[in-house]
C-alpha cells in the first residue's frame, strides 16, 4: 500500500547538550506535556512507574476546545538511543499511530529525530485526525 502524505512526519534538531542529558527529557513520554502544544502529560498504567519495553501509559491531549486521551504502549526502548510508543483509543483496537524519538551524538551535542506515523487508519480516521489534531507535520 502506498503511503499518503499525511501518513507520517519527521523532524530533526541538533541540541547543544550531551545525549545523556537530552535522554532525561526525551526518554520519558510523560514529559511530552512539558513542550508539546497539545499534550498535557500522562500517567503510567498497570503498575508501571517508568518507561520500559511494554510499559503502558495514558496520555491526555487538548487542541482548542477538543480534548481526548489515549492509551499508549512503549514498543521500543533503548536507553540514551531510542524510544517509541504506539497510540490506541481507550477502548482498544489496533494502534492508530506511533511516535519515535531517536538520539545520536553529533558535532553540536545530540541530534534528535522525532517521527510520527499513522497506522491502521481508514480514510475517515485520517480525515478526522487532520480535522481534530491538524497536520502531523505541524506538530513535529
Amino acid at each position: 500500500m502506498q503511503q499518503m502524505p499525511l501518513d507520517s512526519a519527521e523532524a530533526r534538531v541538533e541540541i547543544a547538550a550531551p545525549v545523556a542529558k537530552v535522554w532525561e527529557l526525551v526518554g520519558d513520554p510523560l514529559r511530552c506535556g512539558d513542550w508539546s502544544p497539545e499534550n498535557l502529560g500522562g500517567r503510567w498504567l498497570d503498575g508501571a512507574t517508568r518507561p520500559a519495553l511494554g510499559a503502558r501509559f495514558r496520555g491526555t491531549n487538548r487542541r482548542g476546545l477538543a480534548w481526548w486521551y489515549t492509551n499508549c504502549t512503549v514498543v521500543r526502548y533503548e536507553p540514551e538511543r531510542a524510544i517509541a510508543w504506539e497510540v490506541r483509543v481507550p477502548w482498544g483496537g489496533p494502534p492508530l499511530s506511533r511516535w519515535t524519538y531517536e538520539l545520536a551524538p553529533s558535532a553540536a551535542g545530540t541530534e534528535v529525530t522525532e517521527r510520527w506515523e499513522l497506522l491502521n487508519a481508514s480514510a475517515l480516521t485520517r480525515a478526522t485526525w487532520v480535522l481534530v489534531a491538524g497536520s502531523p507535520a505541524a506538530r513535529c
